[in-house]
C-alpha cells in the first residue's frame, strides 16, 4: 500500500463507541502513545502503552511481533499522523485508525477507563528502604547489574510478555525502570495479563537513589566481547 492510503486509513477519526466496538469484536489492539503521566492518569482498558518517542520504533517491533496486527491508536492531539508514518516505517500498516477526542472523549461517553497507582520516589523510598513490598526491576540484565535496589527482583519488559506466568497474579508489584517509560508499559503488559495489583514508581531509579540507601554498590558494566 502507498503511504498515503496508509495515512487515509489511519487518519480515520474513530469515535469512543466505534473503537469500543471494534476492540470489542476484532482482534484489533489499541496502541497508546501519549506521554507516560497521561497513561498513568487514564487509559482505555486493554490498551498497551508504548510512547512516542525515540524509542518507539523498537519497541512497537519487539511486543508487537505481527507486523500486519490491526491497530487503533490513542495519541495526543496533532501527532497522530507522526506515530502513523512511524509505524508505517517500521512495516505496520494495518492502522485502522484513531481514537478521536482521546481518553476525554471516552471518559465522557460513559466508557469504563483505567488508572494505574503511583507513588513519589520519597514515598517509595519509606517502603522500600528496607523493603516491604515486592519490587520488579524491568530494565535490562546490564542495568541491573551495574546498580540496583537491595530486594529487587529483576524482570525485563520481555520477560513481562514471554513468561508472565513465573509471576503471581494475587501480589502486589511496585514497579520501577530507569527513568519511569519502561515500568509504564510493563504495568500496560501486566494490566493486559490480569495483573491487578500493581503501582508505578515515578521517575524510575534514577530518582529513587536519591532517596535511599539501600541500593547495591555500583559495578562497572561487563564488556561483551
Amino acid at each position: 500500500a502507498s503511504m498515503d492510503s496508509i495515512l487515509a486509513r489511519g487518519l480515520t477519526a474513530l469515535s469512543p463507541g466505534a473503537v469500543g466496538e471494534i476492540v470489542k469484536h476484532q482482534e484489533v489492539l489499541l496502541l497508546d502513545t501519549r506521554p507516560s503521566p497521561s497513561f498513568v492518569r487514564s487509559f482505555v482498558p486493554g490498551s498497551i502503552w508504548v510512547g512516542f518517542g525515540s524509542t518507539f520504533d523498537s519497541w512497537v517491533s519487539r511486543l508487537v511481533m505481527d507486523s500486519g496486527q490491526p491497530l487503533v491508536i490513542v495519541a495526543d492531539r496533532g501527532s497522530e499522523e507522526g506515530v502513523i508514518s512511524r509505524l508505517a516505517g517500521i512495516g505496520f500498516d494495518q492502522v485502522l485508525g484513531y481514537l478521536n477526542g482521546g481518553l476525554e472523549a471516552w471518559a465522557d461517553a460513559g466508557l469504563a477507563t483505567g488508572s494505574l497507582m503511583e507513588v513519589s520516589p520519597e514515598v517509595f523510598s519509606e517502603i522500600s528502604d528496607p523493603p516491604t513490598v515486592t519490587m520488579l526491576d524491568v530494565r535490562s540484565s546490564a542495568e541491573y547489574f551495574c546498580q540496583h535496589i537491595e530486594g529487587a527482583r529483576h524482570f525485563p519488559v520481555e520477560a513481562i510478555e514471554c513468561q508472565p506466568d513465573e509471576l503471581d497474579r494475587d501480589e502486589a508489584y511496585f514497579l520501577y525502570s530507569q527513568h519511569g517509560d519502561r515500568s509504564t508499559l510493563a504495568a500496560s503488559l501486566m494490566l493486559r495479563q490480569g495483573f491487578t495489583q500493581l503501582v508505578h514508581v515515578q521517575g524510575g531509579f534514577t530518582e529513587v537513589k536519591k532517596w535511599i540507601q539501600g541500593v547495591t554498590p555500583y559495578r562497572e558494566p561487563l564488556l561483551m566481547w
